[in-house]
């Protein structure tokens, strides 16, 4: 596993960000957790290659990430939801837990109208399809450092209908100031 230390800039806000990397002013550390090595090196390779981050260290289950964490003090963790052994909802919770400050965002192959759900009651910050383009996986990322959350637009969508039919007359247009303090609102007109 490569790593890169670094101060721990987890009790710090979600949205701040900021460590010099020769020839990078400010970059975002990353750590990816993926249990397979060609995904998790190509991963890796596309991150890097990024002038605003900096992948700080890898790790292929959740003890090693453990030790990642506490190495190289990533800002971001980049996780697949699956991993060989342990159960990765419960490791975001207790991560969430022990390190409120350190962004968590989720990939998988999982059906996303009910997984990402799961991950972001979990603590997570946000859910990628592993089906996604690299360039939503970016957006994503910076999504989450901007201090929002993020869900691809379908299931912001979807998720939005669901708290309109919940109301007692949905037919009516909820007001200028509800929709200003939706979060899924924001959340969708953000990554249209």
């Amino acid at each position: 596993m490569r790593s890169v230390e670094g101060p721990d800039l987890t009790s710090q806000k979600p949205a701040q960000t900021g460590v010099s990397v020769p020839g990078r002013s400010a970059a975002t550390r990353i750590l990816v957790l993926e249990e397979h090595p060609l995904l998790r090196d190509g991963i890796t390779d596309f991150l890097s290659a990024q002038p605003d981050l900096l992948v700080c260290g890898e790790a292929d289950n959740i003890r090693d990430a453990r030790n990642e964490i506490a190495k190289c003090k990533p800002q971001l963790l980049l996780t697949a939801l699956r991993l060989g052994t342990g159960d990765s909802l419960e490791f975001v919770k207790a991560l969430k837990a022990e390190k409120p400050g350190l962004l968590i965002l989720v990939y998988s192959a999982f059906e996303e109208a009910i997984f990402a759900e799961r991950t972001l009651r979990a603590g997570a910050d946000g859910y990628v399809m592993k089906t996604a383009p690299k360039e939503e996986l970016l957006a994503a990322i910076r999504e989450i450092l901007s201090g929002n959350i993020y869900v691809s637009r379908d299931v912001a969508m979807r998720a939005f209908k669901k708290t309109l039919e919940s109301r007692p007359d949905h037919r009516s247009a909820p007001s200028a100031v509800a929709l200003k303090s939706c979060p899924i609102v924001r959340c969708t007109f953000l990554i249209c």
